[in-house]
């Protein structure tokens, strides 16, 4: 018997030379728990005469599609989940992602990333495993099997990618400040120049692929990714960033970071391309250690430069610095000093001191240490009572010259020390992005290979953090509302996941479910309509 295939059933065609004809099977895609990889299982369910032509199916699979299609007949509705759905749509649209999708990718492709970012956010599982759950929640007419996401991530081209970026900026980045950092994501990749040895920051024996991140300091939304080299440190991604969005066109910015990127090169160069920075001196550099030995004494009496800690137990001391570039143009040094945190690195201190000298006096030295004991101490005349050992340094007069608890903010920005710091404060914002993207996206390991599907794979996450960050903000927007159902997305979601609509054949209107209290309660936070 031949049949055309009327079903949404995938079948793959192989030519078989020996028996002159093609092979059509369909494909079982699984997880190997063993292998950490998807794989696959295929079975013969008939043959064709020509590719992607009439399939002659087998008694067998005849049987199954009978089976099936007698129990799809006796079927009158359709029911899927749509709760959060809802949720998540309501996101998008707040953070108006889909108009600058659409521009880039066109509309079917946008509905599918949409599709599978919503499900990373609800699920955090593997992309493989989503088509039962697209289906379950109405997305089953996007096609999203595991081999039809393999074939689409390769289509998210970093081509593709940098139309959304360019558009995406020019609607929520340019021309404000934003936030950088980098990230390391541990990769079973192979087939990928990207995916090198590298100072792994989750301290995983993994190799890595480095992530560039951007996000609004202000609006906490993630704007721009960039795929790195493994082994590539902070620093030296500096110039390609501005590279990046010099040719997306961003609009004039100013960029906050953290002490990785210091150098004194990446600061010449922000201040001959005229961009506006905000960044903390490592401890390494040896003038700002100068700076704060001649300004330390003078910061207790500078009244003005106290600044409340964020917790509201104790006080920050400042002292501001104005310090010029070398092409003479304005920046400052903002000199900060926390009395609890040097009071911490004063006892670690004493700590090692301690530890450090009983094993000199023993005499059972750790080799990691040999350094520090030729530093600090030597021994004595032997004397009945053994041999004494002598301090070469005095240690607390080694501590007070310490820098512990001072640190700096360098920039050409801003002025006020309180101002700077605050500005300072909003980039740990960034921390939280990466820790959404590992570990609730599912994006602490890749498990694709190849350049083009990695590629594919993180603007996929990058556009369900989107999402996520969107959603986060809904649910702190309306906390009081939603403190009794939920403090976090995952609560919510689970909330209103039995949320239904029942779609009858025929002419017959769709039903919803009866909403419960909390769901009654949750769509109307949001604004969300219901039936």
């Amino acid at each position: 018997m031949e049949e055309r295939v009327k079903d949404k059933q995938k079948f793959y065609y192989v030519w078989r030379k020996d028996l002159g004809y093609y092979v059509v099977n369909t494909d079982n895609p699984y997880w190997d728990a063993e292998k950490k990889q998807m794989r696959h299982r295929y079975t013969m369910v008939g043959k064709s005469k020509t590719k992607d032509g009439p399939i002659e199916f087998g008694p067998k699979y005849r049987a199954q599609m009978a089976k099936e299609n007698a129990i799809d007949a006796l079927a009158i509705s359709q029911t899927t989940t749509i709760g959060e759905y809802l949720i998540l749509n309501e996101a998008q649209k707040r953070a108006k992602i889909a108009p600058a999708l659409t521009k880039a990718f066109g509309k079917e492709e946008s509905k599918r990333i949409l599709a599978l970012a919503a499900y990373s956010v609800c699920t955090g599982e593997p992309l493989s495993y989503a088509q039962p759950w697209l289906v379950d929640h109405g997305f089953g007419d996007l096609d999203l099997e595991a081999t039809r996401i393999s074939e689409l991530l390769p289509r998210l081209n970093k081509d593709l990618q940098n139309s959304f970026f360019k558009d995406w900026l020019k609607r929520k980045g340019g021309g404000g400040t934003l936030c950088y950092d980098i990230t390391s994501v541990s990769s079973y990749g192979k087939n990928n120049d990207f995916i090198e040895w590298g100072y792994n920051r989750d301290r995983e024996q993994l190799q890595q692929v480095n992530l560039a991140l951007l996000s609004g300091r202000d609006s906490g939304l993630p704007l721009w990714y960039n795929p790195l080299a493994g082994s590539l440190n902070d620093a030296k991604s500096l110039t390609s960033l501005v590279g990046e969005l010099d040719k997306l066109e961003c609009e004039k910015f100013a960029l906050v970071m953290d002490r990785g990127f210091y150098g004194k090169a990446n600061i010449n160069y922000l201040v001959s391309k005229g961009i506006k920075f905000m960044i903390p001196i490592p401890s390494t550099v040896g003038w700002h250690k100068k700076l704060i030995g001649e300004h330390r004494s003078t910061m207790f009496s500078n009244v003005e430069g106290y600044i409340p800690s964020t917790d509201g137990g104790r006080l920050l001391q400042s002292v501001t610095i104005y310090r010029p570039f070398e092409d003479g143009s304005r920046g400052w040094v903002h000199i900060y000093y926390d009395s609890e945190i040097r009071s911490q690195a004063e006892q670690r201190f004493m700590e090692t001191y301690k530890k450090r000298y009983d094993e000199f006096v023993s005499g059972n030295l750790d080799p990691d240490y040999l350094d520090y004991y030729e530093e600090y101490f030597k021994r004595g005349n032997r004397t009945k009572n053994g041999q004494k050992v002598l301090a070469k340094k005095d240690p607390v007069q080694v501590f007070a010259e310490d820098i512990s608890g001072y640190w700096c903010i360098h920039t050409n920005t801003e002025k006020d020390a309180k101002k700077a710091l605050s500005a300072y404060r909003k980039r740990f914002d960034i921390e939280q992005l990466f820790d959404d993207l590992k570990n609730t996206l599912d994006c602490n390991r890749l498990r694709v290979h190849t350049k083009p599907a990695m590629q594919g794979r993180l603007f996929v996450q990058f556009i369900a953090l989107i999402l996520l960050t969107e959603l986060k903000k809904m649910i702190a927007e309306n906390q009081s509302q939603l403190s009794k159902y939920g403090t976090n997305h995952r609560q919510i979601l689970k909330r209103v996941a039995s949320y239904s609509r029942v779609k009858f054949k025929g002419k017959y209107k769709d039903l919803y479910s009866v909403p419960t209290k909390a769901q009654e309660l949750i769509f109307s936070a949001f604004g969300i309509e219901f039936t």
